[in-house]
């Protein structure tokens, strides 16, 4: 029994859901097609020599230097330490022209594969910087490394502000780095099929062939962050003590788990955690199928003149490919706008036997993607597309196909009259149809439901279906404050409708050839199989009438533009991602790491210096040149820090003992909180970092919403963030302790 991957998205009977929030490809030449299906040779930019490396971004990558700042971006620093463990030179090989290091005014160049095809974002070498500590605000690196807030720079610089990469999925990043082809499991999915020994051999599988996975966390009793993204490093079996478990890695640097494995140190952000506690601590898990040696070749077509279209490619030996159907993802749309959800129809197949097709699908809700994977096979491949994109109006200008593997050229391919002569090739049709129990029905290429044409019965009898239309699988995402909803539906098939209007659809058609009607079964049904009601009203929710153009398509016409280094060089600034709260975030709003309950005015980051002041000792500016930050407004969640007890009148019981703190062992910190008689109960940290290493209370506790929470409350308070809190009604008796380490 195999493992449903593109299915465990959502609850097996709903038509909704919600989601609140290539290894080498970037260093082999990345071949492209533009419009006009020319062949574009590109020179390919080279990587850091190991000197640059050094120079400029410190010591040698390693995954566990990662240590997330006061910014909601986990999914980001997570997808990177999942590609560190075991492709760190993926990550390495991202960083090219180092020619451009070397001047007066250094700019760090990145290659990423955003929307499916090779791109270079340049940055100068200032970040947002907490004066006080010496170090970034936000992703930042252990020992001196400058690779993560480089690569958060370039992300931000690719959305327009660091406050638009707060939270999300690491399959976007995945996707955006190495182009490989992403499987998700979700574990409720998981638990209603039966499905946990599968899914182990899954997650060995994953870990055998070396897969850069992540998970997203839920409420749980194991220590682990809710609402947080985290790194799985691998899956292991074998431990007499604990059979199955995974090694996790927090993006922190530090981590919170206290389940069955024990956990020796919890300053580095990486501790193992038994099969069972991952899947009652996790929602899911996702993987990047990165093989080693794979490349992109993409063409980016025109949507205007190229959405129906056939390309070709070939295959010179038999490895495992992937093509890839890519489009803008929301990131880069305002939430004012339409997601660009398209209606599409992308089916492949190798040209010497054409029925033996498939049809490209989504991974999951959230991409912006599709694929279809081949396990390999050489010879020449066509693909017919059919792209419509009902919900952008005329912002969205172009998509990317293109093929994961072997290097190859897409091209146009001109053995086709009509683009749909080559589906109906793939599934033995013809112009003219049959319907068991309808009749027959001609071919209308004027009239179009969801960007195909249709059929329309050839007489009127009748009939209840007067069309026949190919009803793809199709999507509607909502975005409504931090929340995204998704309705979806659709059988990816061919349907009846009473009229050539897609809200008329109302059952499955068992379609043929009419030429081959005597070799009809002569059991075949004569009643159709009827849609369910779900697919009939997304089928019926058509376009979104809102004209906010200019606004939408801003941040994807703007991505071209990113990778001109030389305006920065010369100068040091930036037009297009400029040293200011323009950079960060909208006035008057809020940043923070909302699984850390860190919500601050975002003005309290706009401070910026450069990478190399940051290497040098010293301080790096006086506290006093910083502006005095406006007012912190009320965070849109619940509110981070919570009430203080109402006053009591004066006791005559002992006053508690202050918190100890013991001396420094291995440069951590056992800061001792101690009991509590009241609600609430703080210590100084300074510029430390503190995880609760002994609670005051076990277990958990359920809100006025349902939602599980732990049974106590740990929080930092103060202009610096420098008292390190615990609140539990009633206080509390045990000696509560606090590992802590410096920043």
């Amino acid at each position: 029994m195999g493992l449903p991957v593109e299915e465990l998205a959502c609850e097996e009977d709903a038509n909704s859901c919600s989601d609140p929030t290539n290894e080498r490809g970037l260093f082999q030449k990345t071949r492209k097609i533009q419009n006009h299906m020319q062949l574009v040779t590109e020179e390919k930019p080279m990587p850091l020599s190991k000197k640059d490396w050094a120079n400029s971004l410190g010591p040698k990558l390693d995954y566990r230097q990662m240590n997330q700042g006061e910014l909601g971006d986990c999914y980001f620093l997570a997808a990177l330490v999942s590609i560190a463990y075991k492709h760190p030179e993926i990550l390495e090989n991202m960083f090219v022209n180092a020619a451009l290091l070397q001047g007066k005014h250094p700019v760090f160049s990145t290659q990423w594969l955003i929307n499916g095809k090779k791109s270079i974002v340049a940055t100068n070498d200032q970040v947002p910087v907490d004066p006080r500590r010496k170090a970034p605000w936000f992703g930042k690196g252990k020992n001196g490394a400058f690779w993560p807030p480089m690569l958060e720079k370039a992300w931000a610089k690719i959305f327009g502000k660091y406050k638009t990469i707060e939270g999300g999925h690491e399959m976007e990043v995945f996707k955006a780095i190495t182009q490989a082809p992403l499987e998700e499991v979700s574990h409720k999915k998981v638990a209603k099929k039966g499905l946990k020994e599968v899914y182990w051999k899954k997650l060995m599988e994953w870990t055998k062939n070396e897969y850069p996975m992540g998970a997203g966390s839920v409420p749980n009793n194991n220590g682990v962050t809710k609402g947080h993204a985290y790194s799985i490093l691998e899956a292991i079996e074998g431990d007499a003590k604990y059979p199955r478990k995974l090694k996790m890695f927090n993006p922190w640097g530090s981590d919170r788990y206290r389940g069955d494995i024990p956990n020796q140190d919890n300053t580095d952000g990486m501790f193992e955690i038994t099969f069972e506690e991952f899947l009652e601590s996790f929602s899911d898990a996702r993987a990047a199928l990165v093989r080693r040696g794979a490349v992109i070749s993409s063409t980016t077509l025109s949507l205007q003149t190229q959405s129906k279209i056939v390309l070709q490619f070939d295959m010179e030996n038999d490895q495992p490919f992937d093509v890839q159907f890519e489009w803008p993802n929301a990131r880069f749309i305002s939430r004012s706008c339409e997601v660009a959800d398209p209606n599409f129809v992308v089916a492949v197949a190798k040209e010497d036997s054409l029925t033996d097709y498939k049809l490209m699908v989504k991974p999951s809700l959230g991409a912006s993607n599709a694929r279809a994977s081949f396990k390999g096979g050489a010879g020449k491949y066509l693909v017919f597309v059919n792209a419509d994109f009902p919900y952008t109006k005329s912002w969205l200008k172009e998509f990317v196909i293109n093929v994961y593997g072997p290097p190859t050229q897409l091209v146009l391919s001109k053995q086709f009259q009509s683009p749909i002569d080559l589906l109906f090739k793939m599934q033995n049709l013809c112009e003219t149809v049959t319907v068991p129990g309808q009749g027959e029905y001609k071919l209308d290429e004027k009239t179009k439901m969801w960007g195909m044409p249709i059929f329309r019965a050839t007489v009127e009898d009748g009939r209840k279906g007067k069309v026949v239309a190919f009803m793809p699988r199709m999507q509607k995402t909502k975005r409504d404050g931090d929340t995204t909803n998704y309705r979806y539906g659709g059988p990816n098939d061919w349907v009846l409708s009473t009229g050539d209007s897609e809200s008329q659809v109302y059952a499955l058609a068992k379609v043929s050839c009419s030429q081959s009607l005597l070799q009809l079964d002569e059991n075949e049904p004569m009643e159709p199989e009827l849609l369910p009601q779900s697919i009939m009203e997304i089928a019926a929710s058509g376009t979104d009438d809102l004209d906010v153009e200019g606004i939408c398509g801003k941040y994807v016409d703007r991505f071209p533009r990113l990778g001109k280094a030389s305006t920065i060089a010369s100068s040091g600034k930036d037009e297009e991602f400029p040293e200011s709260m323009a950079s960060i975030a909208k006035e008057g709003t809020n940043c923070g790491d909302a699984a850390r309950n860190i919500f601050e005015s975002c003005a309290k980051y706009n401070n910026w210096v450069s990478i190399a002041a940051l290497r040098k000792p010293g301080p790096v500016l006086p506290p006093t040149t910083r502006a005095p930050e406006p007012p912190t407004t009320q965070a849109p969640e619940a509110p981070t820090v919570p009430p203080t007890s109402p006053p009591t009148v004066p006791s005559t019981r002992a006053p508690e003992p202050p918190p100890v703190t013991t001396p420094p062992a291995q440069g951590t910190r056992i800061v001792e909180l101690g009991s509590s008689k009241t609600d609430k109960k703080c210590v100084n940290i300074g510029d430390m970092f503190c995880t609760v290493l002994d609670p005051p209370c076990e277990g958990k506790t359920t809100d006025e919403y349902g939602i599980e929470d732990y049974c106590y409350k740990y929080f930092l308070e103060g202009d610096n963030l420098e008292s390190a809190c615990v609140s539990l009604s009633g206080g509390w008796k045990k000696n509560v302790k606090l590992s802590c380490e410096k920043y």
